[in-house]
């Protein structure tokens, strides 16, 4: 071999070799990019709080919300109606803050988002054990990364 083939060679080799560390950057920054959300539960004598965080490297677009309770779907509003009626249906003396997501909003990376927070005005030790018997919440949430992957996360998975 003379040294203008070996040349060649070893220019081929260093294309490919920079060729596929290309593509590696670019799968890693896509990758880097992806959200992942998952829940967040806090449960205590006198609390019952529900979040979602995005636990990714980067937002989470919301296409599609959908919320349950009691295995019940239901609108956005609905479920605020729904679940104040359940609540104040136990007797409990509460306060209660309700977060609901829309379709075409944003979680951020590193972002949490309290959904639900009941608080027990009176602290009794059965009040949160009622409430977690009486509501069986779930939520469905599609989103996609900002490179289009899509993802949903369910609360009962």
């Amino acid at each position: 071999m003379d040294v203008q083939t070996i040349s060649i060679y070893i220019a081929i080799i260093s294309a490919v070799i920079s060729l596929g560390s290309l593509l590696f950057n670019w799968w890693s920054t896509i990758r880097a990019m992806e959200p992942h959300i998952s829940p967040s539960e806090i449960k205590s004598a006198t609390q019952y709080a529900y979040s979602i965080d995005n636990k990714g490297g980067g937002p989470a677009l919301i296409t599609k919300v959908e919320y349950y309770i009691n295995q019940i779907n239901l609108q956005k509003d609905a479920f605020e109606k729904e679940l104040s009626t359940v609540v104040n249906g136990l007797g409990i003396p509460n306060s209660k803050s309700l977060t609901t997501l829309g379709n075409n909003s944003v979680v951020g990376a590193g972002e949490s988002i309290q959904l639900l927070a009941i608080t027990c005005l009176v602290n009794h030790a059965t009040y949160i054990q009622q409430l977690d018997d009486a509501i069986k919440l779930r939520v469905v949430i599609q989103y996609k990364s900002v490179h289009g992957k899509k993802k949903t996360f369910d609360s009962d998975e």
